[in-house]
């Protein structure tokens, strides 16, 4: 789903904007009120409230920087399963080099459709636990560590978690997202009602009548939220 920012400006300079209104409002909202009733205290009191939550709630960048860490955690336990797949891949060839099917077993054939998924590669790692355990003791024999087989199992129950909360991660940046970008919009839509009244309340004072209008740009701002899978 695509979600039209209303504002022509960053998030950063709608909430300042949004801060200093909140100051100077409180002064002169009595003349805004006389020239048009639905810029009263309500309206100023939503004003704050919308203000207060955009302050809390951080930006897009945010987010992004959260999700970037799962991702690299992510990928730093999936290189862990493949350097033990490489080592359990090393000494099984060596030992096994004539039994193609306790290769097979071993997981030399579908190592390659594993290494490209993260759900498939864990999958993948829970099955060379059983079967790597299966042939411990001529891998050790081999010269295999038994510490390399030991960690099978906990590298793939690791990078499920991992995987898991990138996932959960991804849906909820999307949430988030949504969520922002609505709640700037309130504000920016508040912020032009008392922006487009000034114009008339302040005709003859500019001085005035420009602390309340909005800084814009000609450009509309657009965010692309992906809607949760259900």
């Amino acid at each position: 789903m695509e979600i039209n920012r209303k504002a022509h400006v960053s998030d950063a300079t709608l909430i300042e904007f949004a801060g200093k209104e909140i100051d100077f409002l409180p002064k002169d909202l009595s003349k805004f009120t006389f020239f048009d009733p639905d810029l009263n205290q309500q309206k100023l009191d939503l004003l704050k409230t919308t203000y207060e939550s955009a302050l809390t709630y951080g930006t897009d960048k945010t987010q992004l920087g959260v999700l970037r860490g799962l991702t690299e955690n992510l990928s730093a336990e999936f290189k862990n399963c493949i350097s033990i797949f490489k080592d359990i891949r090393y000494f099984a060839l060596k030992k096994f080099i004539n039994s193609p099917a306790t290769l097979k077993e071993l997981g030399l054939n579908s190592y390659r459709i594993a290494r490209i998924s993260q759900p498939d590669m864990v999958l993948f790692m829970y099955e060379l636990a059983n079967t790597a355990e299966k042939y411990k003791t001529q891998l050790m024999a081999a010269g295999l560590k038994e510490s390399v087989i030991t960690s099978i199992k906990p590298a793939a129950i690791a990078l499920e978690k991992c995987n898991v909360t990138q996932e959960i991660g991804k849906t909820g940046r999307s949430v988030k997202t949504e969520d922002r970008v609505l709640l700037l919009n309130t504000m920016y839509d508040i912020l032009l009602d008392f922006s487009e009244a000034a114009k008339m309340v302040f005709a003859g004072d500019p001085l005035s009548r420009s602390k309340y209008i909005l800084p814009y740009s000609s450009r509309i701002h657009k965010e692309k939220v992906e809607t949760p899978k259900s």
